[in-house]
């Protein structure tokens, strides 16, 4: 058992506590003893000293009655023979001159105790006006010294000097204290022995039997009962034990009968799931082929609505547009053909003419949102590309007040892409970046070197930023500004086709288009192409 050693056990705890009361009890008592008791006698001890000299200043009345040295002397005697331990006496004269002095008159007592110089008590006295005693180191000399001023018609004439012997009463705190102190030990010791012997009777021995009771219920002794031998607490817990192990037994006898009776049922159970699992699997079969039978059609149908949607889109667009561009592009063509025309406007002429093409194409590209384009990949220098979409959009950018900028990376040289294509890209990020800034604003072009490895090429990228300071996407509109027709532009300014076409065509490059943004921050979107 775990109470039974020693330094654990009930009793040895009870011993250190009662021990530790009765330490701090002696040593409380020895401070209040020592800080009050001895102090209050000590001081009991000066007021009778004073209250004897008292008795020579009332019988001092008049300056004659002080004056008589036989008289004075004989008051002092008197108080000697009724107060054993007054050791000496000595009456002093306050002789006023230019400076007031002290003038033995009467010393009374041992011989020993007589001294020419002046007590430091009674020159206190005399400075003070009052009484003043000065206890002495006990272990020493055991004695008081006390200095009274005496009062002749309200004036200070002399001064009373007296010295108590406190010997006797300092043995007798002594022997008192060493007599409390043993009888506090004995009552220590007594309590420490009666409560061993109390815990070992009333609490360890039924503690044993409940622990024998405990260690046998571990053993699967489920029979086991413990004696009753009181009705207080210790009785109450074998009670208590003693109930719990009928029911811990009847439990348990109830639960062999319940496993039993569970391990039949379970595998009856197991049977009936292992035959609804197999007709789940084949219902799960079933209906996974149902659903990608429906996803099919669902995207079938999906697809054909966006052909209509989108057939009549371009047929509206070619019917508005078609006509007038291609008139546009012949008054181009022959205005190009035309020897007269300045060098400087002929390239003009040729980059208004090559985006009318542009235009043309964009037509077409609707029809890509149903009908992927076919790609017509070449070598393309994108510091090139990039001179020519900054001449194109300049003009524009200049007319919104936007601060137009590019950057190219040197190290990036040429891709492998369609031209017309990309441009579109870029055309339709740089429209939408121009409509978000309509007070103006800064647009950047950045094309850099990724090379960093990709995770299905394993080959570095090339990234095209287009960045504007407009107020930015928020988190909510990211997800579907790539959906096709899904637009935050007004009604009659957008189709919501850009976004959705520009992102079809990066992925037919093998690239991503890709946003960062964040409401009243601006926005960047990414074009990253396999080098």
């Amino acid at each position: 058992m775990s109470f039974r050693y020693w330094p654990y056990s009930l009793p040895a705890k009870a011993s250190v506590m009662v021990i530790g009361m009765v330490a701090l009890a002696l040593i409380l008592a020895e401070v209040v003893e020592r800080a009050y008791v001895t102090e209050l006698a000590k001081e009991n001890i000066q007021l009778k000293t004073v209250s004897l000299l008292r008795q020579v200043d009332a019988r001092l009345q008049t300056m004659a009655q002080f004056r008589a040295e036989k008289a004075r002397e004989k008051i002092v005697r008197e108080l000697m023979e009724r107060t054993p331990d007054l050791l000496h006496i000595s009456v002093y004269q306050i002789v006023k001159s230019q400076s007031a002095q002290l003038l033995l008159l009467t010393q009374v007592g041992e011989s020993s105790r007589f001294s020419q110089t002046i007590p430091h008590e009674v020159e206190e006295a005399v400075k003070r006006g009052q009484p003043v005693s000065t206890p002495q180191d006990v272990r020493r000399e055991h004695i008081i010294k006390v200095a009274l001023p005496i009062m002749i018609q309200g004036e200070i004439r002399g001064v009373a000097y007296a010295e108590f012997w406190t010997g006797q009463f300092d043995a007798l705190t002594k022997f008192l204290f060493q007599w409390s102190q043993i009888i506090r030990i004995g009552l220590g010791v007594v309590l420490v022995i009666g409560m061993n012997g109390f815990l070992y009777l009333w609490v360890l021995r039924p503690l044993e039997k409940i622990e024998s009771g405990i260690t046998s219920l571990r053993q699967q002794e489920w029979k086991a009962q413990v004696p009753v031998h009181a009705d207080d607490e210790i009785g109450a817990i074998a009670k208590s034990f003693n109930a719990m192990a009928d029911h811990i037994r009847t439990v348990v006898e109830e639960n062999h009968r319940l496993t039993q009776a569970l391990a039949q049922s379970r595998d009856e159970l197991q049977h009936r799931v292992d035959h609804a699992t197999a007709e789940l699997l084949r219902n799960n079969e079933s209906l996974t082929q149902m659903n990608e039978q429906l996803s099919a059609a669902r995207r079938e149908v999906v697809h054909h609505q966006r052909l209509a949607v989108l057939g009549q889109l371009v047929a509206t667009i070619a019917h508005k547009i078609g006509t007038p561009l291609t008139a546009i592009s012949g008054h181009l063509q022959l205005l190009q053909e035309t020897p007269e025309l300045p060098e400087k406007i002929r390239n003009r002429v040729d980059t208004v003419l090559k985006q009318t093409d542009r235009l043309g194409k964009v037509i077409q590209s609707l029809l890509n949102v149903a009908r992927p384009p076919i790609l017509n990949r070449e070598a393309i220098s994108l510091r090139v590309f990039l001179e020519h979409i900054e001449t194109f959009f300049r003009p524009l950018c200049d007319e919104h007040h936007i601060v137009l900028t590019t950057e190219c990376d040197p190290s990036v040289s040429t891709i492998q892409a369609d031209s017309a294509q990309l441009q579109e890209v870029l055309g339709n990020l740089i429209d939408n970046a121009i409509d978000v800034m309509p007070q103006g604003g800064r647009l950047t072009l950045r094309v850099s070197l990724d090379n960093s490895s990709n995770s299905s090429t394993n080959k570095p990228q090339v990234k095209i930023e287009v960045t504007d300071t407009g107020p930015g996407i928020s988190q909510e509109l990211q997800s579907k500004i790539f959906d096709p027709f899904f637009t935050t532009k007004g009604m009659g300014k957008g189709t919501g086709l850009g976004l959705a076409i520009a992102n079809e065509i990066v992925t037919l490059h093998g690239g991503t288009l890709s946003v960062k943004s964040e409401a009243g921050t601006g926005t960047s979107f990414v074009i990253a192409l396999q080098v």
